[in-house]
C-alpha cells in the first residue's frame, strides 16, 4: 500500500461534548447540517469527481466515484461517505440469502455477518465512525472508520 499524499482526523464539535469527536456516518442527516464540523467548509479537493475506498465492515471492499461541482468540502465529503454506505447496506439487503434483519433474533451484541454483495459483518451503519481520511492519490480517498 502507498504512503498517502496527506491525512486529515474527522470531527465533529458537540454540544454536549467538551472535545470534538470522531462522527457517526449515519448521522449526517442531522448532524451534518446542524452541527459544526471541524473545517466542514474547507476544501478538500477542487477535483470534480472522486473515488472513496469502502472496506469496513465488508468482506469485499468498494470504490465509488462521486461528482460535484466546484469539488468537495470537508462537509461534502461526510456526505459522500453516508451516501456510500447508504447504498452498501441496502445492497447486501437485496443481495444476502438471510437479511441482517432477518436474522435479528439471533443478535447477541454484534451485527451477524449476512452473505451479499459486501459481506457486511459486525457493525450497522449507525455504529460506524468516521475517524480519518487518506488521500492516496489525487481525487482518491480511503476512509478508516471506527466502531
Amino acid at each position: 500500500m502507498s504512503e498517502p499524499i496527506r491525512i486529515l482526523d474527522f470531527e465533529v464539535d458537540m454540544e454536549d461534548f467538551a472535545e470534538p469527536m470522531s462522527p457517526a456516518v449515519a448521522d449526517f442527516p442531522e448532524l451534518g447540517k446542524t452541527q459544526h464540523i471541524t473545517g466542514g467548509d474547507r476544501q478538500l479537493t477542487n477535483l470534480e469527481e472522486i473515488r472513496i475506498r469502502f472496506d469496513y465492515p465488508l468482506n469485499s471492499p468498494v470504490f465509488f466515484s462521486f461528482k460535484n461541482a466546484g469539488g468537495f468540502t470537508l462537509s461534502k465529503f461526510w456526505e459522500c461517505v453516508y451516501l456510500g454506505y447508504l447504498v452498501i447496506y441496502s445492497d447486501e439487503d437485496e443481495t444476502a440469502l438471510l437479511t441482517a434483519e432477518d436474522l435479528r433474533p439471533t443478535w447477541r451484541h454484534a451485527r451477524p455477518s449476512t452473505d451479499g454483495k459486501y459481506g457486511i459483518w459486525g457493525h450497522d451503519m449507525d455504529e460506524l465512525f468516521l475517524e480519518e481520511i487518506q488521500e492516496k492519490a489525487p481525487g482518491e480517498f480511503w476512509i478508516f472508520i471506527g466502531s
